[in-house]
């Protein structure tokens, strides 16, 4: 999907003059893990927190197929979506 592509600060990319688009389903997924459900006043169930979530997931399915929905419904239905058997990291599969 293309899109605005962020810079390393996360501030919109511009190269000569011009906001720079590309591809940038990566970023989405990354701001979309790392966003609450709240932050965005536009989309207020957009966010999964998963920075958070990680440290205290007694579940790692539940888990899984949380980010699998979300992922869903923002159109990316064939994320596959990878958790270590303690939680402790992820591999989302774009």
């Amino acid at each position: 999907m293309n899109d605005f592509v962020l810079n390393a600060n996360r501030e919109i990319s511009i190269a000569n003059g011009d906001i720079v688009i590309g591809v940038a389903d990566e970023q989405n997924v990354l701001l979309h893990c790392e966003l609450n459900k709240g932050e965005l006043k536009q989309y207020p169930f957009v966010g999964l927190n998963l920075i958070e979530k990680l440290k205290k997931v007694s579940n790692p399915t539940e888990l899984q197929r949380e980010i699998k929905v979300a992922l869903n419904n923002d159109g990316y239905e064939a994320a596959e979506v990878l958790i270590d058997a303690n939680s402790e990291s992820f591999k989302i599969l774009i």
